[in-house]
């Protein structure tokens, strides 16, 4: 069986206790940090983790809120801006090396910030005016082919 295999058992003691040693675990539910993004007024890491990890208040949790929430705060100030100087990153992060993505997930491709839409809608426009002319040239080729064919076959 699995389950009595020695090895395994060592393997599940070890990640329930790495599981154990989360205390700022996220508080969103089953939605995920992609679609919580979408509904931010100003999208970013700190913005997000802000609103994934609050504690609620009334709740009970597992570990001790106290320095989440004022963690939690800070954030938000800084956020608001009420607050200057602040690192927000190092804050959101806990000063732990993180991938850019580690709150949303893998696979995701952000917008840079100077890139418009207008921008887009540009290189939008483009690609399809190269795309219709080439098309009309095969097109035109193709015809011409054709009657070349036609007419060569009559002399």
């Amino acid at each position: 069986m699995y389950w009595a295999e020695e090895d395994v058992q060592e393997k599940a003691k070890k990640n329930s206790e790495s599981r154990r040693s989360y205390t700022d675990t996220h508080t969103a539910g089953p939605k995920s940090f992609a679609q919580i993004q979408t509904k931010l007024p100003e999208p970013s890491d700190a913005a997000i983790f802000v609103r994934t990890c609050k504690r609620k208040p009334g709740r009970e949790y597992k570990s001790n809120t106290d320095g989440i929430n004022y963690r939690h705060d800070k954030i938000g100030k800084a956020l608001a801006g009420q607050e200057s100087g602040i690192n927000v990153h190092e804050l959101v992060t806990d000063c732990k090396s993180r991938a850019p993505t580690w709150l949303i997930g893998r696979h995701v491709k952000f917008v840079n910030e100077s890139t418009s839409v207008a921008t887009t809608n540009t290189y939008i426009q483009d690609l399809t005016t190269h795309l219709v002319d080439e098309m009309e040239a095969k097109v035109y080729k193709k015809v011409q082919e054709e009657v070349d064919s036609k007419v060569n076959r009559k002399i």
